[in-house]
């Protein structure tokens, strides 16, 4: 086997929320992998700076950011390589029809995170539990926005089921909703990054565990589904290791042969 980069998501793969922790394990697994010249690829629904705030490339000799759920891709130092904005006219269609429900909007870029409603109790918890900052609060002023979350309830995102059909959704907290056009997502752009740096999708591993990582997991060799990963998640992986609580980066790394114990 001739691993040349890994993707990593962060949150439940690489964090443990359950215990705040990033495992021993894990860090001690990817910088033995690290020492073999593979190239760590964190690869987030985090923008850079969240991904920072939480200090998971603290802990690594990380090679790239792939952030934002794939919309912004930094090189190592955090320089913006390339990233995929929404179109104006699907701007302006979410922020219409989600005023009509009275559904906030997370929106970010490079230089923008703000939020079009005021604080409230929905929007604490999900940052809360994420041990993100919470967004300023500012009406959208036409800015090119790479990163939509809208914090909507199970019965609100039912509501905007129809009108977000061009849309794709992904729930990762019982607030907070991920938005997705047709042309954006993880595997997009580590389909990108691979083309770019002349890495074939066979040379490449990515570790994830929730539906946002599927299409990342669908464009690389080896897959690998966290035991705590989403059914559907592990559906399309090559390898289900151990939940992260339970060393299953590490048990990943050794059941592929690329560290030793």
């Amino acid at each position: 086997m001739n691993i040349k980069v890994i993707f990593l998501d962060i949150d439940d793969t690489f964090y443990d929320h359950s215990h705040s922790i990033f495992p021993a394990s894990a860090i001690k697994g990817l910088n033995m992998a690290a020492n073999e010249g593979i190239r760590i690829v964190i690869a987030s629904g985090r923008n850079i700076a969240l991904i920072k705030e939480i200090g998971a490339d603290a802990r690594l000799p990380v090679s790239a950011y792939i952030a934002a759920n794939g919309a912004m891709v930094h090189d190592k130092t955090g320089k913006l390589l390339f990233d995929h904005a929404f179109k104006q006219e699907d701007m302006d269609y979410i922020f219409q029809e989600c005023a009509k429900h009275n559904i906030g909007i997370q929106y970010i870029n490079q230089e923008v995170n703000y939020c079009t409603i005021p604080l409230n109790e929905h929007i604490k918890k999900s940052c809360d539990d994420f041990k993100i900052p919470y967004p300023k609060y500012r009406p959208y002023q036409g800015e090119r926005i790479c990163q939509l979350f809208l914090f909507a309830d199970n019965d609100e995102e039912a509501e905007m089921a129809y009108a977000f059909k061009f849309f794709t959704l992904h729930r990762f907290h019982p607030f907070c909703v991920d938005v997705f056009d047709a042309d954006n997502n993880k595997g997009t752009a580590v389909r990108k990054y691979l083309e770019i740096e002349g890495i074939s999708p066979n040379e490449a591993m990515a570790f994830g565990d929730a539906n946002n990582d599927i299409q990342m997991l669908e464009s690389v060799k080896y897959s690998v589904a966290m035991g705590n990963a989403t059914d559907e998640l592990k559906a399309v992986a090559s390898y289900v290791t151990t939940p992260v609580y339970d060393n299953g980066i590490y048990n990943a790394l050794v059941h592929f042969g690329i560290i030793k114990e």
